[in-house]
């Protein structure tokens, strides 16, 4: 189990109906980071509907929240998670658009 003496497993499981709904997308990544990742959050939207919703936030307080625009045309391609005994030390998104591609560090 990593985050510490407060963190705890979680997943945000969709509802099928969203889940494989290709109107929705990944718009925005929140993460409260400082010394170690404190907390994430994703934030999601419909661009037919212009509708936005954000999934539960899940960690602590710490740290300063960092925002992420993820582009339309743009996809998470892969995360990894670096880690020390029980804390999440770092996160690194790795996001392309098809073309290019670009990492997301933080922490």
């Amino acid at each position: 189990m990593i985050g510490g003496s407060g963190g705890g497993y979680f997943n945000d499981k969709l509802p099928d109906a969203d889940l494989y709904n290709p109107d929705w997308r990944i718009s925005h990544i929140r993460v409260r980071d400082g010394r170690d990742i404190d907390g994430i959050q994703i934030y999601q939207k419909n661009e037919k509907a212009r509708y936005k919703k954000s999934l539960p936030y899940h960690g602590g307080t710490g740290g300063e929240s960092k925002y992420e625009k993820i582009d339309p045309n743009e996809c998470i391609h892969g995360v990894q998670v670096n880690f020390e005994e029980d804390r999440i030390r770092g996160l690194l998104f790795y996001i392309t658009d098809g073309n290019k591609r670009r990492t997301v560090p933080f922490g």
